[in-house]
């Protein structure tokens, strides 16, 4: 099954700086996120995030102060230094200077300049303008907030700090402020390209499309060989779900600047969109080319390969996206996802964890980290951390349903119930619902409640197959045979199944209807041939008609169908010993040995017929094996006593039978025959003891005492063979709710 997952996609919108600043981007963020997609495909619908790291290039910023390499800048820093030997109160010079400096990102050099400037003309804007782009430059962005205020305070008037404060503020995240001096600057300056892309790239933010694309065709008409702002209106048109026009504006972008990798990443977004996983893969490989360093990229192509069913792809993109950038928590949840897809749970926990510490709110993140715990077996943390998702978003149906099933694998069927009880408050016939339900309180032994949920069920819709079933089910746990085969019956005319025959043959043998059981037990074969129950529960009521050869042939049906069923080989071997087949008998329990070598039952039932077979040596180490793997097993120690007893070791015998009682005090057996060996070893009075408690707790062993069939009882297998075929109980009782695909509103 194709999980489907909570995966960010990375839509690029571009920011550009005023006239005095490079129009170039850290092309490491302003980056959208954006999660658009359906269900089963990899795609769900989630809220955008925005990521803004803005990088600032000087080379472009002196405007008349270029130089072109260090002896230039060197022989103009001279000429600035000798100038102000003579007039060290030059302010133009020093701000001169701090420009020059700037332009080789000598930003503290530059600073120092700006700060002597100011001190002999402080209404010097400027200056302190080119001084808030330096501390910008040093990411002290509060400080530059400082410089462009004052700027701003002695010439309201000046758009670029407007902007430029605007600028900081946006890295500081303070997007109100950031729109109010963009706006601002745009009011100053209406046909300034940069500040309206930038303005409508906050609008985006904001999830103000429509606006923002307005603001992005503006800067196409003041400016149309833009390539950036066909980049940002293909974002908006695809948010606006216009995926045609999005196409035409990328396709722009891309028709005006060849190597801008944004913008194919932009195209393969698209073609996601579209669920074209190819292309999709293609272009993010085209912008790879061109900038291998871009982790939202390798992440996006991710996700396509993702939703291309190559997980092993997928994965590797992933890793590389996080290895690029190590901060992106948003790609070690993706990372989860993928490795849930390729079902390595214990490996996609700590992922979902790392996402969890950076927002303990993200609720998708602990549903996905407790779909990955229940398939780790930790069924408590996914309880836990299902409850956790609910507190954070109490409307995520899925999350009670699989809340539900880890609590059922807890053995909490209270709790299961209550889930469903919760899920059924506004949907109170909702049939899966209620099946659930009815489903878990047949585990609670609420029979009655749920035939009451399964009625429903039939009420609303007398064609659902699964109601009559399990009804059938809890009426067969009631002993309502007939009852539960009239369901079974009514289940098998809509949708007939193996298990509905398995299960209707079960009540027909409970009721003694042999003959019908067999027929349901041939046509469930025909529907599952490769499932040995069938065969092995056949051959039981082959068996109950007194056909124990047949019986016989059912169960070795069943060892061939499954070479390790040790249920063929121990009902095979219990009907060889009625037939006093001993050698064939101790051959299918040394099998059942082979495959289980805890098998209690089958050392057991081995050492019996050893003995009987004169093997005591044998038959000791069988014995002895049961003993070892449980020490209060009391036939094991009777059985032995009997062996040392044939043997002549009375007192090994009677000590023997003396531990069997200390295990368990109401051995009538073992009483009966320690005070036989007591009474052979002149301890009468203590045998007669030993006897009387038999006596008394098995009226059988009365006979001695009234001094009848004593040959008889002399020669007596106290212990006998506790050999029982096994009926196996009904199936379709299983998980009552498995956990579904990861979905998260």
């Amino acid at each position: 099954m194709k999980h489907t997952p909570i995966i960010y996609i990375s839509f690029v919108i571009i920011f550009m700086y005023s006239q005095l600043v490079a129009q170039t981007i850290d092309s490491k963020g302003n980056t959208v996120f954006i999660n658009e997609f359906k269900d089963f495909k990899g795609m769900i619908k989630g809220e955008p995030r925005v990521q803004q790291v803005l990088q600032l290039d000087f080379q472009s910023l002196l405007l008349s102060y270029q130089v072109e390499n260090l002896e230039d800048f060197r022989g103009q820093i001279t000429q600035y230094n000798e100038a102000l030997l003579k007039n060290p109160k030059d302010a133009n010079t020093l701000y001169k200077r701090g420009l020059l400096k700037m332009s080789f990102k000598d930003y503290n050099g530059a600073i120092s300049d700006f700060v002597k400037a100011i001190d002999i003309v402080p209404n010097f804007t400027d200056a302190y303008n080119n001084k808030g782009l330096a501390r910008e430059a040093l990411q002290d962005y509060r400080g530059a907030i400082e410089d462009f205020t004052l700027a701003i305070q002695i010439n309201p008037q000046f758009a670029d700090a407007y902007y430029n404060r605007g600028r900081c503020k946006h890295k500081l995240q303070n997007i109100k402020g950031a729109l109010e001096d963009y706006m601002k600057a745009s009011e100053l300056q209406p046909n300034n390209a940069c500040v309206l892309l930038n303005i409508g790239a906050i609008k985006y933010s904001l999830k103000e499309f429509a606006l923002a694309l307005e603001d992005f065709n503006k800067v196409k008409e003041l400016q149309p060989k833009l390539a950036k702002s066909y980049a940002n209106a293909c974002a908006a048109k695809y948010m606006l779900d216009d995926i045609d026009g999005a196409f035409i504006e990328c396709n722009k972008a891309i028709e005006l600047d060849l190597f801008e990798a944004d913008s194919y990443n932009n195209r393969g977004l698209l073609y996601i969109k579209q669920q074209n996983y190819s292309q999709a893969i293609a272009s993010f490989t085209q912008a790879i080319d061109l900038q291998p360093a871009l982790a939202y990229v390798y992440n996006n192509r991710a996700i396509a390969y993702y939703n291309a069913g190559d997980i092993k792809s997928a994965l590797d993109d992933i890793e590389k996206a996080s290895q690029l950038d190590t901060s992106n928590v948003d790609f070690s949840y993706n990372k989860g996802v993928i490795y849930l897809e390729s079902k390595k749970y214990a490996a996609a926990i700590p992922e979902f964890t790392k996402a969890i510490i950076a927002n303990p709110k993200l609720a998708k993140a602990y549903f996905n980290r407790a779909y990955a715990k229940y398939y780790t077996k930790d069924y408590a943390g996914a309880n836990a951390d299902y409850t956790k998702a609910i507190e954070l978003n109490p409307k995520v149906q899925k999350a009670y349903v699989n809340r539900a099933a880890a609590r059922f694998k807890m053995k909490n069927y209270a709790g299961a119930v209550e889930d469903y009880d919760k899920l059924l408050e506004n949907n109170a016939l909702n049939e899966d619902l209620l099946i659930a339900r009815g489903i878990i309180r047949n585990y609670q032994k609420e029979y009655n409640k749920a035939i009451d949920d399964f009625t429903k069920v039939i009420t609303a819709n007398p064609q659902n197959w699964r109601a009559y079933f399990y009804r059938g089910i809890a009426k067969d746990y009631l002993k309502d045979d007939r009852e539960a085969i009239a369901d079974y019956t009514k289940a098998i005319e809509i949708y007939p199944t193996y298990e509905m025959y398995f299960n209707r043959a079960i009540a027909y043998n409970d009721i003694e209807e042999y003959k019908l059981s067999i027929q349901d037990y041939d046509r469930a074969i025909e529907l599952r041939p490769e499932d040995t129950r069938a065969y092995i529960n056949r051959g039981i009521t082959k068996k109950n008609l007194e056909s124990s050869k047949s019986a016989i042939s059912d169960f070795t049906l069943a060892t061939q169908v499954d070479s390790t069923d040790v249920i063929g080989y121990y009902n095979r071997a219990v009907l060889k010993t009625g037939k006093k087949n001993y050698p064939n008998a101790i051959q299918d329990y040394t099998k059942i040995i082979e495959i289980n070598p805890t098998f209690i039952n089958a050392y057991y039932n081995r050492g019996v017929l050893r003995r009987k077979t004169g093997d005591y040596e044998g038959a000791m180490q069988d014995f002895l094996k049961v003993i070892e793997l449980d020490d209060t097993y009391t036939p094991a120690y009777n059985n032995m006593a009997l062996i040392k007893k044939e043997q002549g070791e009375y007192d090994a015998a009677i000590e023997l039978f003396s531990e069997a009682i200390s295990y368990n005090f109401y051995d009538a057996k073992a009483y009966y025959g320690r005070g036989l060996l007591r009474r052979k070893t002149e301890d009468k009075s203590g045998g007669l003891v030993d006897i009387k408690t038999a006596a008394t707790m098995n009226p059988k062993y009365t006979l001695f005492l009234f001094g009848r069939g004593i040959a008889k009882i002399k020669t007596h297998d106290i212990v006998g063979e506790e050999f029982q075929i096994q009926l196996e109980k009904p199936v379709g009782i299983g998980n009552p709710a498995n956990p579904v695909s990861v979905i998260c509103n």
